[in-house]
């Protein structure tokens, strides 16, 4: 053993060493096989170490030092020589591959595309790489504008965002949005009535954020979320990628519009909520029969007072644009004169509740300030109904339906559509529906056309759909034919899918009619034990009649 030790330049003889220099030997002969040692021995040298090997005494002292100097000489399949060329080499591919992946598709196709050579060349780096900020949001960054396709973020600027908007979580103080914002994480439900704000929330969040974000519509989630992230980012992926880029935090995910989709949906959004590690999720949901789940903290969106309606109207883009028929001093004029036509001169007590109720909602708001800044003064009470009659009936300047087709809208029928729409969870139109009447009501912004994803249509094309431009108003056309209609009426009470149409029954309807309404909900919640819907629509009544309904 002195001859081995001194022709490979190694330490002393074992039984030179103290016991700890014993044990500290031994346990690198053990775990340090990994580690190349310089060939010391020809094959023919090599041989005889074997022979004398053989020879050693069972119990000598030198036998285990020797069978690992053996091993460590032998001839090996070529690994033992590359591994110090290994971890350097496998840390220069993912620097390069880290540099050139943002910007070449042909690389994100190789290493996206094919789950066995992301598997093979990873060796789990892509999860660690998700752990750290600049590394996880360099990644990411091509699929950025896709990601962010639904929350639209170049058009934030032209809504102007109201930061006064105020939240209350559990029996905590009302707070201003903006102060909540900066704070949010984990698993977060943002609930409240449609045209509080929710949407504008979310996608004033998804603006503050220098971390990737997906915005997802409720709907698109049928699949399950982790789907429809593939689907936005043209399913490059698996969803272990996706899985693992939202339970590590390394992917903010906000879901737009839970009220609006089936039980079973909402069942796969609950279960993203459920199973959550890291991940930060917000959802957004006008108050339904649904309870999240255990851990999630929800903020409750409060409507607007009064003083906070004339800042939310004289605070909207189109109040100080010089394109517009009524601007800058003008338009709070007419602001003033509208708040107080509203409020102080209501006829009863009755119409001033329910323009209590229009002047609290962000979205009727938005809708005043772009009447009033043409010049038109509405009932608080009647907003939506004044598009609509503009878009059928025309103004100044302004044709209308009738004026081109030379008949009525026909409301009614839309109507239906809209409603078999909602059943279908679909909020965009297909070729061939109602084409003749989208364009008066796009012209009055009732229904807006966006631009949609181009893997979700034919190659090489990138459509637009037409959608509605808010529940509130797709609300409005569904309480159309729900007014011609009473098995529409009885068809849909148990389905939370349909709770604006309820509550803008309540908000309009002649009070004798709204009231039936209300007898055929309560009985329905009294038999499913679901009263969301329900006492919504008694307590929207119940503001509008100035009293209670007499037994």
């Amino acid at each position: 053993m002195d001859v081995v030790y001194a022709a490979c330049g190694v330490r002393a003889a074992l039984s030179d060493l103290g016991l700890w220099g014993r044990i500290s030997f031994t346990l690198e002969a053990l775990v340090g096989r990994a580690i190349p040692r310089p060939r010391c021995w020809t094959p023919d040298q090599l041989e005889t170490l074997r022979k004398l090997y053989a020879a050693f005494d069972v119990g000598s002292a030198h036998r285990v030092a020797l069978a690992q100097h053996i091993q460590e000489q032998s001839p090996s399949d070529g690994l033992e020589s590359a591994l110090p060329w290994l971890i350097p080499g496998w840390v220069l591919f993912w620097v390069t591959f880290l540099f050139v992946f943002p910007w070449s598709r042909t690389v994100q196709a190789i290493f996206f595309w094919n789950p066995r050579v992301r598997g093979m060349v990873s060796l789990g780096a892509v999860p660690l790489m998700l752990h750290l900020p600049p590394l996880r949001r360099h990644l990411l960054r091509p699929f950025r504008e896709k990601l962010l396709e639904e929350a639209r973020l170049e058009a934030l600027p032209d809504l102007g965002f109201f930061g006064d908007v105020r939240v209350r979580h559990g029996d905590g103080p009302a707070r201003p949005i903006t102060d909540v914002l900066p704070g949010l994480s984990g698993a977060v439900v943002l609930r409240g009535d449609a045209g509080l704000g929710k949407t504008s929330i979310l996608r004033q969040l998804a603006s503050q954020q220098r971390r990737p974000v997906v915005f997802l519509q409720a709907r698109d989630c049928a699949d399950g979320v982790e789907a429809a992230v593939l689907d936005h980012i043209g399913r490059i992926q698996e969803e272990g990628f996706v899985r693992g880029a939202i339970h590590t935090g390394g992917l903010l995910v906000l879901i737009d519009g839970l009220n609006e989709v089936s039980v079973e949906i909402r069942m796969k959004i609950s279960d993203l909520l459920k199973r959550r590690i890291r991940g930060d999720i917000v959802v957004a949901t006008q108050p339904i029969e649904w309870e999240p789940p255990a851990g999630v903290r929800v903020y409750d969106l409060l409507p607007l007072d009064r003083e906070a309606t004339r800042r939310f109207l004289v605070s909207r883009p189109v109040a100080a644009d010089p394109t517009h028929l009524v601007h800058g001093p003008a338009f709070e004029a007419a602001v003033d004169c509208f708040i107080t036509g509203a409020l102080d001169q209501a006829p009863g007590e009755g119409e001033r509740e329910a323009a209590k109720i229009i002047l609290s909602n962000p979205f009727d708001l938005t809708l005043a300030a772009d009447l009033l800044a043409r010049g038109h003064m509405p009932a608080a009470t009647g907003l939506i109904d004044a598009a609509f009659r503009l878009a059928d009936e025309g103004g100044p300047g302004e044709p209308g339906y009738r004026a081109k087709a030379g008949v009525p809208f026909p409301l009614v029928a839309f109507g239906r559509h809209a409603v078999q729409m909602r059943l279908e969870d679909r909020n965009w139109f297909q070729p061939g529906e109602f084409e003749a009447e989208q364009p008066c009501l796009i012209h009055q912004r009732m229904l807006v056309q966006r631009s949609v994803m181009a893997w979700r249509g034919r190659e090489g094309e990138a459509p637009e759909r037409v959608i509605f431009r808010h529940d509130r108003i797709w609300d409005f056309f569904m309480a159309a034919a729900f007014e011609a209609d009473a098995d529409l009426v009885e068809a849909h009470l148990g389905d939370p899918r349909f709770r604006g149409v309820y509550l803008r029954i309540a908000e309009t309807w002649p009070p004798e009619k709204a009231m039936v309404v209300w007898d055929a909900l309560v009985q329905v919640a009294a038999e499913r034990n679901e009263h969301a819907v329900s006492d919504a629509v008694v307590m929207r009544l119940k503001a509008r009649l100035g009293a209670v309904k007499p037994a």
